[in-house]
């Protein structure tokens, strides 16, 4: 009877240690992953204020500096960050192509103008003509000045 107890402890004892090794398994998985995403830290004296005591400190975002779910609300705002960096290199090259072939339809509905009131000028055969400077002409305007 003891032996079976026994058994069944010992059983039970490795069920257990397994379920841990699992469970330790996967923490270390998503612990490298975030790491991945996050970056290595240096645990150096430099980092850490030359030896001081490092405090977690508790802000706006209610979660302590340094611990798990820091990292983790830290690695899910870059990831956030760097899609919304990648929309937008998407989208402002589509505007900028969306640009270029709005200002090419608009030169060549400029020059469609351009040509139609060329031709208008062409059938009209109007020839402007300069007025030449003679004396006469300007003592007539010399004495309008004068009389104005």
């Amino acid at each position: 009877m003891q032996k079976e107890m026994d058994l069944k402890m010992k059983a039970m004892e490795l069920k257990l240690q397994k379920e841990m090794d699992l469970k330790m398994k996967a923490m270390d998985l998503k612990l490298k992953q975030l790491l991945d995403v996050i970056g290595q830290q240096n645990n150096t004296a430099q980092n850490k204020g030359f030896g001081r005591s490092h405090s977690r400190v508790i802000g706006k975002q209610g979660t302590a500096k340094g611990s798990l779910r820091y990292q983790a609300k830290v690695a899910l705002a870059m990831k956030k960050a760097t899609d919304n960096a990648e929309a937008h290199y998407v989208s402002s090259g589509a505007r900028k192509k969306q640009r270029k072939l709005q200002q090419e339809q608009a030169t060549s509905r400029l020059l469609g103008r351009l040509q139609l009131r060329r031709k208008k000028l062409d059938k009209k055969n109007v020839v402007v003509v300069p007025k030449v400077k003679t004396p006469e002409n300007e003592l007539r305007n010399e004495i309008r000045n004068l009389l104005n």
